[in-house]
């Protein structure tokens, strides 16, 4: 009975280990994969890529025209 208690002990103090091994992994691996992300944002955007334009008023020249 203690051997199959301490055997159970065990194996959920491993099990919980290792998920908190694999989500600091996962933590690190989303981190990294956000930040080389960014850089390569950065750098397309850098390149002339998505530039933003401030919004222009169009003028519609027809309008001033048309005015009977």
């Amino acid at each position: 009975m203690l051997n199959t208690r301490n055997f159970l002990l065990t194996v959920g103090l491993t099990g919980a280990a290792v998920v908190a091994v694999l989500n600091v992994c996962a933590n690190r691996l989303s981190t990294r994969e956000a930040r080389l992300q960014r850089k390569a944002l950065h750098r397309w955007e850098g390149e002339g890529g998505n530039v933003i334009t401030p919004a222009m008023p169009v003028k519609d020249e027809l309008s001033q025209d048309a005015t009977p």
